[in-house]
């Protein structure tokens, strides 16, 4: 156990948790909103946040902690100033962290109390996810509008087909047909479902599948110690 506790003060992916260094008081929480909400200077219209270096056991903590952050805030905004202070949420890669699983109760109640309650102090969210079938079926039920991209499992199929009105379930069997780039629009935000082909983004980011062939043929030896000098330290050279 002590061993367990010692690797975990000196493992420098949790000193968010144990050594803060940036938001360490409560005088710190004014600047820390400011960057949420991109309220700095210049200001900024689009936030990203990166969880991904955070340790898999507490992300879940994390995410639920931001997001109730948000939800107060947006809640004591209009309180104190009458009047809403519009924030949208869009969570990707939503079914890892917002599904039914034990493990992932705090950052999905969270979640949950924004899908719920937030339009009431101006706090939307949006999910993104291939799977579906994996997120909390609360969140997806008060979703007024699906953008929805070829799907091919039919377990992911029938969930979504669930969640629409009798009048259009039958739309759903052109998810398996859609090309990469299409989607299917149905919901408040239009008149009727629409079937689109969205632009590709400029810069392009990069999410390309890896080519296994390609690099296993121009495969050079591996520098193993630099990688590993880069895991240990949790820093990216530029």
């Amino acid at each position: 156990m002590i061993m367990r506790l010692q690797s975990r003060l000196n493992d420098r992916r949790y000193d968010l948790i144990f050594k803060p260094k940036m938001y360490s008081d409560s005088k710190s929480m004014s600047e820390l909103f400011r960057k949420i909400l991109g309220e700095g200077s210049p200001p900024k219209k689009l936030v990203v946040l990166d969880i991904s270096p955070i340790p898999f056991d507490v992300r879940n903590s994390v995410i639920s902690l931001i997001l109730r952050l948000v939800f107060d805030f947006s809640y004591w905004h209009r309180r104190a100033k009458e009047i809403q202070y519009p924030i949208f949420v869009a969570c990707d890669e939503a079914h890892i962290y917002l599904n039914n699983d034990p493990s992932a109760s705090a950052a999905r109640l969270a979640a949950e109390r924004i899908a719920k309650e937030g339009r009431k102090y101006g706090v939307g969210l949006m999910v993104i996810s291939q799977r579906p079938k994996d997120l909390s079926s609360t969140i997806l039920s008060q979703c007024n509008t699906f953008v929805c991209m070829r799907l091919t499992n039919p377990d992911d199929q029938s969930y979504v087909k669930n969640l629409l009105p009798d009048s259009i379930k039958g739309i759903v069997d052109m998810f398996a047909s859609l090309r990469r780039g299409e989607c299917i629009i149905l919901g408040e935000s239009v008149m009727m479902p629409t079937r689109v082909r969205i632009d590709k983004p400029n810069p392009t980011p990069n999410s390309n599948d890896v080519s296994f062939i390609k690099l296993w043929k121009e495969k050079d030896e591996i520098d193993l110690d630099t990688v590993i000098d880069e895991w240990r330290r949790q820093g990216v050279k530029n």
